[in-house]
């Protein structure tokens, strides 16, 4: 008898899995995803949903109407045995691939790990309503972890690269290679980046301080070593007046929207 019950209960646990395995895609967008905190509006809409609830694709993501990349995920099966929804991810934009781990849960949290990757960073700017500038050159994402709550990065741990970074207004800057180092500081719960560069016509130091509440701050200054690139400060003074020794102290601050 035990036996029969043992088969019986193997065959219902396959069956089980095959109608999950064959759950669309389409599912886990239009109903589950919501679930997990995630909105879609017009802000964040997905189109050419395709492919089943293990390994799925999102034929084009748009923010803000504008078209970032094409979606895959491969979903890890045993974490909805806990109440979560594990999976691996790739995005690819049109000169671009990032990837990475995410687990989202049912209180609205989502855990990005592993984010590895490179985008042009005009591709990253044309996501944004207004760049007073022009801006070239390539980030290299290395996100050890990023957590968001509520729409907001709430910890984050890694570094981004902006390699061979110019910027054009008045005249053609270039910052060679800007580092920045995130941290999510102990003391304050506050996620904080160091920034600075090498081998740039202008030094850049500063300071990036992202609060839970949203508030942002960003201060530091830009310094020409060099008699000869002191001009180029004039590129920024919307920041403020560069003082005679070749330096501009700059510090902004706002509130993050989702």
């Amino acid at each position: 008898m035990k036996k029969i019950t043992g088969w019986i209960a193997l065959t219902v646990t396959a069956y089980l899995v095959a109608l999950l395995a064959l759950l669309p895609a389409s599912y886990v967008i239009n109903d589950l995803v919501p679930q997990l905190g995630i909105k879609l509006d017009s802000k964040l809409a997905l189109t050419g949903i395709s492919g089943t609830i293990w390994n799925g694709e999102v034929e084009q993501l748009h923010y803000q109407g504008k078209k970032i990349g094409k979606a895959t995920w491969g979903l890890h099966p045993l974490s909805l045995l806990v109440g979560n929804l594990a999976l691996n991810w790739q995005l690819k934009t049109q000169d671009g691939d990032l990837h990475g781990e995410a687990t989202f849960d049912t209180s609205g949290q989502i855990l990005l790990e592993d984010i590895k990757g490179q985008i042009p960073v005009e591709e990253l700017t044309a996501l944004l309503p207004f760049v007073p500038v022009v801006v070239n050159g390539a980030v290299t994402f290395d996100l050890s972890e990023v957590q968001i709550e509520g729409g907001k990065p709430k910890q984050a741990t890694g570094e981004i690269h902006w390699n061979r970074a110019v910027i054009v207004a008045m005249q053609k800057v270039d910052f060679g290679d800007v580092t920045a180092i995130l941290e999510t500081r102990a003391d304050t719960g506050n996620i904080e980046a160091k920034i600075n560069n090498r081998q740039g016509a202008l030094a850049v130091n500063a300071t990036a301080i992202l609060e839970a509440s949203g508030k942002y701050q960003l201060a530091g200054e830009l310094t020409a070593s060099k008699q000869k690139n002191r001009a180029l400060l004039n590129n920024f003074i919307m920041l403020g007046r560069p003082d005679q020794n070749g330096r501009l102290r700059f510090s902004q601050s706002g509130r993050f929207k989702r």
